[in-house]
């Protein structure tokens, strides 16, 4: 799947460069937050609510998402803005970044709780011209609270109507461990 990606939501790091499939991976960095006492530019904020096609609950906005130390805190509240009753953040970097090869990863500490489904993932950069699901999707980590003891992750290329890949992996979302969650987009595999 030969797409530039954006990535939503998450402290990332990217890395570049690839080698040849019988030598050992290596990346050169190219890009990171570290989220070192604020939010940078390299991040834009989604406002408004309804989920954009999900039916979401929530009111997005700038409000929710702060940072203490180095770790970025996106807060989920009941609150009534927009007439939604709760409200959080939802960042991106759509228009700011774009990777076709390398390893996105970031350092993720899930909250549990009813109605929650954090989730860091990345959609094609061409979704302005052929939309959602065209550009494709690949799901980095998706914690579902129907089952809080199953993270997941899910690759759609575009131009497919059903999910092709879903990948389980154990463990607690809400458990106090931050765990890494990471993808690695090839030429010829994520």
């Amino acid at each position: 799947m030969k797409k530039l990606f954006t990535s939503l939501l998450g402290a990332v790091a990217l890395c570049a460069g690839l080698t040849l499939p019988s030598q050992a991976q290596t990346y050169q960095l190219v890009w990171a937050d570290e989220f070192n006492g604020s939010i940078s530019n390299g991040w834009q904020f989604e406002t408004g609510g309804g989920g954009w096609g999900n039916n979401e609950k929530q009111y997005y906005q700038q409000a929710n998402a702060s940072v203490s130390s180095t770790d970025l805190l996106i807060t989920a509240r009941k609150q009534s803005v927009g007439g939604l009753p709760y409200t959080s953040a939802r960042m991106k970097t759509q228009g700011l970044r774009q990777f076709t090869y390398g390893k996105i990863e970031a350092r993720i500490k899930n909250p549990l709780g009813q109605g929650l489904w954090p989730a860091f993932w990345m959609l094609g950069a061409n979704i302005g011209q052929v939309g959602w699901p065209a550009c494709g999707e690949i799901d980095i980590m998706e914690a579902k609270h129907r089952n809080p003891t199953s993270v997941a992750g899910t690759v759609r290329p575009p131009r497919v109507k059903v999910w092709v890949r879903r990948l389980k992996c154990s463990g607690s979302p809400g458990s106090s461990r931050v765990r890494p969650a990471e993808c690695r987009l090839r030429p010829s595999r994520v």
